[in-house]
């Protein structure tokens, strides 16, 4: 036919190629499914690279598509995909658009940060570069969870890692039903980056809240999902797991979900306030931390964990019990929590034995203990 692509826009008619009769044909209306291949006109040229884009949803709604193409199955976190979220705010509002939708186009959100990126930093042992993109992705976090503008993030299948804090950034989630959510990096001797420690940590405080548990318990769930590298098998197990929040929604038919995520947005944005920072979070300090190294200790003696897995954990219990300034009567902010979490994340990557894990991982696709 001349064309690159099976599908096409003639006019308001969308048209796709019939393999089997060998002409353009109709694409039947299905007014709940907004492919993301018919969102990009616009009037405006909007930026994208190989990781990303920005597509015109319609309505003021705009959507940063992640499509990573040299591994479109696993959506990576890198610099190149976070230019496409920065470069958002500069179209919202000030370019006529009211809405921020984070999607992708394939069957999978993302599987988080680039491992091989981040290898080859700490193979160089440019400490600088990890440090400046972890706090780049964290800056990024805290941008979408305060904009004065609604986010919705769409998360399907395999959602993970930084992938996972990500979405958890926004205001909600159009979740499809058939989602893996979870924060692995203990598996390959790291903690969650990106904000992965707060946003999990402040979705179990919102839960213990309602259940007026202290400031141990939601510490607890927080620590035994990450620590334990817990994937959910589905949105309902990821929802018990605490990856999901009582305001997301669960979407049975994925090809549903930009649709929804659409309406969602444009509701949002007919009356929207952003939220505001958590300035007090109340949590255990010193002593929360302590109870959890007693329990890792005995995990160790038993061989369940290894002298490294220790370590990592060791790690995270300071991030998610506050580090030295909490207490029951000093709560710290979320400033704190993301600075904590960041230093650990940068000592873990100088760690002989964290480097041979990711090294492992990404040469046989299986974790290494040791």
């Amino acid at each position: 036919t001349g064309s690159n692509s099976f599908y096409r826009q003639h006019g308001s008619d969308k048209q796709y190629f019939d393999i089997t009769s060998g002409k353009i044909q109709a694409i039947p209306a299905r007014p709940r499914v907004l492919p993301l291949a018919f969102a990009k006109s616009s009037d405006q040229e909007l930026p994208g690279n190989d990781h990303a884009s920005l597509v015109d949803l319609g309505d003021g709604v705009l959507c940063a598509a992640f499509h990573h193409v040299p591994r479109p199955e696993q959506n990576f976190i890198n610099p190149a995909m976070l230019d496409i979220l920065e470069a958002a705010f500069s179209y919202i509002p000030g370019k006529g658009y009211q809405a921020l939708v984070l999607a992708n186009p394939g069957e999978n959100f993302s599987a988080g940060l680039d491992l091989r990126l981040l290898l080859k930093f700490c193979q160089q042992e440019d400490w600088e570069a990890i440090e400046t993109f972890s706090k780049r992705l964290q800056d990024i976090g805290q941008r979408l969870r305060y904009a004065p503008f609604p986010v919705v993030s769409v998360p399907r299948r395999k959602t993970s890692g930084s992938g996972l804090a990500l979405a958890l950034a926004a205001d909600i989630m159009i979740v499809a039903a058939e989602s893996y959510c979870g924060l692995p990096e203990s598996r390959f001797g790291l903690i969650p980056p990106g904000g992965g420690c707060l946003r999990l940590l402040e979705n179990a405080i919102a839960a213990g809240e309602a259940q007026r548990s202290g400031p141990f318990p939601p510490v607890r769930k927080a620590f035994e999902a990450i620590a334990n590298a817990r994937i959910s098998t589905s949105a309902l197990e990821a929802r018990q797991l605490g990856f999901l929040r009582e305001r997301d929604r669960v979407v049975m038919n994925p090809d549903h979900l930009i649709y929804e995520a659409k309406q969602a947005a444009l509701k949002l944005a007919e009356d929207y306030t952003p939220p505001a920072p958590r300035e007090k979070l109340q949590l255990p300090g010193e002593g929360g931390r302590i109870a959890l190294e007693v329990a890792l200790e005995q995990r160790r003696k038993t061989g369940r964990i290894s002298d490294h897995d220790f370590r990592v954990a060791q790690k995270l219990a300071y991030v998610l019990t506050g580090g030295e300034r909490a207490n029951a009567a000093s709560p710290v902010d979320e400033q704190t929590i993301l600075d904590l979490e960041r230093a650990a994340f940068l000592r873990l990557c100088q760690e002989t034995k964290t480097r041979d894990r990711i090294a492992h991982l990404l040469k046989t696709g299986k974790p290494l203990r040791n």
